[in-house]
């Protein structure tokens, strides 16, 4: 079998202008030997923050031949486009209570730039967002968003497990959330949204807490519940839950310990990722991580399908080092 190989250069970059405008980016380019090619990546990000707000635009472009073999590329031959604006409104006749109001537009434009096509745009306003002097936050913001979904793609494209038809998709999803001060020991955010999504209409409620008892333990746990209505060809029905809870636990600036476990009712599926660190010498660390993700479903439907309900467990032991001359 031929060998093949990959070579990636990158070069990146930073450029403040002034005192509050700044760019930041890179350029890559790839080169694959044998059924590759050659490709090409970049990314920009042109902002200016000052005292009444910020607005900035980034792009971010992959080809379809780019390749890093030793990384991870979430897509190929894909250019996203994303100007966003906020203001920080502070006028004074705001209550005692409010600090701010900081409305904003942002959206996510995404074509393939191999051929031009259109693929998915997302815009979120926000007309409401109100900071408030104890720490806490309101939103209400409005999202709609536009979708082209060829046959390649709905088969592989699955929400709620709804299988959806090739075409177009135009739909508008309302949300608000509400949040207390996260930097008090006791902290918690709820938030829900409703409207259309592609063929159908969903409804989504998220709710969070955190407690942190001491400066070395954070307990936190959250909770979120989809609510699907008439998805997909077969004008599907579905809920879904998802309860996650984690823990982290500093022992010393150096030793560190991290648990994360989350339960889907959707796939029947427990997952937990655990991970020890620790800083033996300057920027030098041992890891030591345990992944274990398994799923909750009667055996014999199990034995039925057992590569669709295979449990994984698995652990992982690494250790950098770093000597500086």
């Amino acid at each position: 079998m031929p060998g093949r190989t990959n070579t990636v250069a990158a070069l990146d970059g930073y450029a403040r202008i002034g005192r509050t405008a700044a760019v930041t980016g890179f350029v890559s380019a790839s080169a694959t030997s044998g059924d590759g090619g050659e490709g090409f990546a970049h990314y920009l990000w042109a902002r200016n923050e000052a005292s009444w707000g910020y607005v900035g635009f980034i792009q971010d472009l992959a080809t379809a031949d780019y390749e890093a073999a030793t990384g991870f590329i979430f897509r190929r031959d894909i250019l996203l486009n994303s100007p966003a604006v906020t203001l920080d409104l502070r006028p004074g006749w705001l209550p005692a209570s409010v600090r701010a109001l900081a409305p904003s537009v942002s959206s996510f434009v995404y074509h393939r730039p191999s051929d031009g096509a259109f693929l998915q745009a997302d815009l979120r306003v926000t007309p409401i967002s109100v900071a408030f002097q104890s720490g806490a936050r309101a939103t209400a913001s409005v999202r709609p968003s536009w979708q082209e979904l060829d046959a390649g793609e709905a088969a592989f494209f699955r929400p709620l497990g709804a299988e959806l038809a090739a075409g177009s998709y135009r739909y508008v999803q309302f949300s608000g959330a509400l949040s207390s001060d996260p930097s008090r020991r006791l902290t918690g955010s709820v938030s829900a949204s409703t409207g259309g999504y592609f063929d159908g209409r969903l409804t989504t409620v998220e709710a969070a807490a955190s407690a942190a008892p001491s400066p070395r333990l954070t307990l936190a746990l959250r909770y979120e519940l989809n609510d699907g209505r008439g998805l997909g060809v077969d004008g599907l029905d579905v809920q879904s839950h998802l309860v996650g809870a984690d823990v982290r636990v500093a022992l010393s600036p150096r030793l560190q310990a991290t648990a994360f476990w989350q339960y889907n009712s959707l796939a029947d599926l427990a997952s937990l990722n655990a991970r020890v660190s620790w800083e033996f010498a300057p920027l030098s660390f041992v890891y030591l991580v345990v992944n274990d993700a398994r799923f909750y479903v009667p055996t014999a439907e199990r034995m039925a399908q057992p590569d669709a309900y295979r449990s994984e467990q698995q652990g992982v032991f690494k250790v950098s080092y770093l000597r500086q001359l």
